[in-house]
């Protein structure tokens, strides 16, 4: 790929960014209690391709990776540190998210917070801890590989492996 068109695509990455947080806090404008990831991609979509032009195969393909991007989004989103303070009280104003996700009939909505049961907040704290102790193992493991890479000799004086200088 040619430095004009990377810089082309970054672009265009960055426009389709800004068009999702747009969509988004037009849906949380909305005051809904709960919205799909789904729904916040196709909204993108139709900005993207208001007259339904892209070839179906395309807009599938890009659909499935606005869904993602707008799964990330809804997870990621956080309150300013004056909201969580008054919403959370002093005691949690570690940036906790606006919304979490809620499976209902087998599909996954972001729902605020503040209108979660207990045992959706329960649920969400225990997925976070899985997904916290799969971290833990990944850097293990990670530590380990380089341990048994730095016994084997792989790295140089100055950490670069060796095999990288041949490639240089």
């Amino acid at each position: 790929m040619n430095a004009k068109r990377g810089k082309t695509l970054l672009s265009d990455m960055r426009h389709v960014s800004e068009l999702m947080r747009k969509e988004h806090a037009r849906m949380d404008d909305e005051q809904l209690a709960d919205f799909k990831p789904h729904d916040l991609a196709r909204r993108v979509l139709a900005r993207l391709d208001p007259g339904d032009r892209t070839p179906l195969d395309v807009r599938l393909c890009a659909h499935a990776m606005l869904v993602h991007m707008a799964a990330a989004l809804c997870a990621n989103v956080h309150r300013t540190a004056e909201e969580m303070t008054t919403a959370q009280g002093v005691r949690f104003n570690m940036g906790l998210q606006p919304r979490y996700p809620v499976e209902v009939d087998g599909e996954t909505f972001y729902r605020k917070c503040d209108l979660m049961t207990v045992g959706q907040l329960r649920v969400n704290a225990e997925r976070l801890r899985r997904e916290g102790q799969a971290k833990t193992a990944h850097a293990a493991a990670l530590d380990a590989e380089t341990d048994d890479k730095l016994a084997r000799g792989y790295f140089d004086d100055e950490g670069v492996p060796l095999v990288a200088s041949k490639h240089e």
